[in-house]
């Protein structure tokens, strides 16, 4: 797989600039087409607004709000791009964003969002925020942390790795990654910590590609799968973590918990998923 076009969400929110900038610097590294997506309506509903009703107001006015800045975000990042190559396409689109983001994924080879949190139990519910694109894109997906700009490829990966087809996914989608990183770990999670001849197939279908890995057991349980795997990551200085998205219910998530919801919340490292 290579990476030819990238999908970049856009709004008015504290990340927009971050999430482009580090979009332009991957675009730059994979020489690559960079769609900008600007989404006019809110990413949020506002837990302290009371009601529905006001709920939806205070909807509206962020709408025509977003309206009035598109212009000037438009206008800062071509300045941002003035001097440079990148092949930048901006479009501008109103509606819920992990629909739209959903639709356009299914046209580039990479989208990139920005971790958000849920602001409201109805916003949880609902299973609408941008950083929930892995679930639901038809292409991979790279959630960066808050004021993350760092646009370069992360010399070191660290891959969770469970013989399923979110994982595979995953693995082939960060394939151009991995082949110009120079360390790469695959985190295999069980019970027993126990080495399995099927885990080292991973090993040599990397290696086939041109990536040497290090194959690394972790002992712990599903419940636990998401900590573990960013201890490790953060542990080697990963620049990227890799893994399946494995969707729940939110309610599910809110209460239990998953792999999935833990490595999403971590906020720290990069996270590149497939569904």
């Amino acid at each position: 797989m290579t990476i030819k076009s990238i999908l970049v969400h856009i709004a008015d929110d504290e990340d927009h600039l971050p999430r482009f900038k580090a979009a332009v610097g991957l675009a730059r590294a994979f020489n690559a087409h960079l769609t900008a997506l600007y989404v006019t309506s809110p990413v949020h509903f506002k837990g302290r607004m009371a009601g529905r009703g006001a709920s939806i107001n205070f909807e509206r006015e962020r709408i025509e709000f977003a309206e009035k800045k598109v212009r000037q975000i438009e206008a800062e990042f071509r300045e941002y791009l003035s001097d440079s190559s990148i092949d930048l396409e901006w479009v501008t689109v109103d509606g819920g964003h992990l629909d739209r983001l959903t639709y356009y994924s299914a046209f580039n080879d990479l989208a990139i969002v920005s971790q958000t949190e849920a602001v409201n139990l109805e916003e949880v519910l609902a299973h609408k925020l941008p950083d929930q694109l892995a679930l639901t894109a038809a292409c991979p997906v790279l959630v960066l942390p808050h004021q993350w700009e760092e646009g370069g490829l992360p010399d070191t990966v660290v891959v969770g790795w469970k013989p399923s087809a979110p994982a595979n996914h995953a693995l082939r989608g960060a394939m151009p990654f991995l082949q110009q990183a120079k360390h790469v770990k695959v985190v295999t999670i069980s019970a027993k910590g126990k080495d399995d001849p099927h885990d080292r197939s991973v090993i040599l279908h990397l290696r086939r590609h041109g990536v040497e890995a290090e194959l690394v057991h972790l002992t712990g349980s599903d419940s636990k799968a998401g900590h573990e795997l960013m201890d490790q990551a953060q542990a080697c200085n990963a620049g990227l973590v890799v893994m399946g998205g494995f969707s729940h219910s939110r309610l599910h998530d809110l209460v239990i918990g998953s792999a999935t919801s833990q490595v999403l919340n971590n906020g720290k490292i990069p996270l590149l998923m497939a569904h």
